[in-house]
C-alpha cells in the first residue's frame, strides 16, 4: 500500500465508516466543510483508486459508488510504526547533540 496523505486518510475514514459512497457524497461530507472543490475530491478519489485503497462498488446510471478496498488496520499500523520511528530518531539525535530531557519534553 502506497503512503496516503492526511487528506487522503480523511477521505478513507469516510469510507471506513460507511459501506459505500459516491464522490458527491464525499464532497458533501468533507469538501464543503473544508472549502475544497468537487473536482479536488474526485481527483483524490481517483488517486486512492489507483493506489488500491478504494474500489468501485457499483455504477447505477451515471453515479459511481466506491468502497474501501483496504482495512483501516492495514493503513494505520504502518503509520504508527513510521511515527514512532521518526520520534525515536528525533529523540536520539537530540540526546546525542546534548539536549537534556527537560528541553526534549518541551519540543514534543
Amino acid at each position: 500500500m502506497a503512503k496516503l496523505s492526511d487528506f487522503e486518510l480523511d477521505i478513507m475514514s469516510c469510507f471506513w465508516e460507511r459501506k459505500q459512497l459516491s464522490a458527491p457524497d464525499v464532497h458533501r461530507l468533507l469538501g464543503v466543510e473544508r472549502g475544497v472543490t468537487y473536482s479536488t475530491i474526485k481527483s483524490l478519489i481517483d488517486r486512492l483508486e489507483a493506489k488500491g485503497a478504494l474500489s468501485r462498488a457499483e455504477t447505477p446510471g451515471r453515479v459511481i459508488y466506491y468502497r474501501a478496498a483496504v482495512k483501516q488496520d492495514k493503513v494505520r499500523k504502518p503509520l504508527v510504526k513510521s511515527f514512532l520511528r521518526r520520534r525515536s530518531n528525533e529523540y536520539f539525535m537530540a540526546k546525542s547533540s546534548g539536549i537534556n530531557s527537560a528541553v526534549w519534553s518541551q519540543c514534543r
